[in-house]
């Protein structure tokens, strides 16, 4: 799975496709997420089309699903960390603000994710080895994924705040 927030001012999502597409070796399928007004939309919906093993979505509403079926995502820091986590979702991460630095450098100390570095760092053929790298030892998703939901509880977020919200109501 690849998503790299809504709007990817950066166009990591065409680097990434870049780097799936290189990978010959493997059979790689992946789901491409991009919010509906990413300003490279129309340029990843061609080269998407053109690619049998990718999956373009735009705006979706099934990210739980498709982080659920994913056995790796490839994407940026921030809020989409925690989704990952109470996911169990091994994850590749590239940071594309300075407010992400930290938070990725700890949950990649932590074994939850792997902070590939920032914006500036990475290219089509680094992305495309980690990639290799990570794909080809399931043993390392599977350690990252047990990791990354140790972090998050799976009755955590909105079931916790509506149980504390109805037990105030019911004092």
């Amino acid at each position: 799975m690849v998503s790299f927030g809504g709007s990817d001012q950066q166009n990591l999502t065409s680097m990434a496709i870049e780097a799936i597409s290189c990978l010959k070796s493997m059979p790689v399928t992946a789901d491409i997420v991009i919010g509906i007004n990413n300003p490279w939309r129309t340029s990843i919906e061609q080269r998407c089309s053109q690619l049998a093993n990718m999956q373009l979505h735009v705006q979706t509403s099934a990210m739980a699903a498709l982080m659920q079926q994913a056995q790796l995502m490839l994407g940026a820091g921030g809020a989409t960390h925690w989704e990952r986590c109470i996911s169990r979702l091994p994850s590749l991460v590239v940071t594309v603000a300075q407010n992400q630095q930290a938070t990725t450098q700890y949950l990649d100390k932590l074994g939850a994710c792997i902070y590939l570095g920032t914006t500036a760092d990475v290219g089509v053929a680094f992305i495309s080895r980690q990639l290799c790298k990570y794909l080809s030892r399931p043993e390392l998703l599977s350690n990252m994924g047990q990791s990354a939901g140790s972090i998050v509880p799976l009755n955590a977020g909105t079931p916790i705040v509506v149980e504390q919200i109805m037990a105030m109501i019911e004092d």
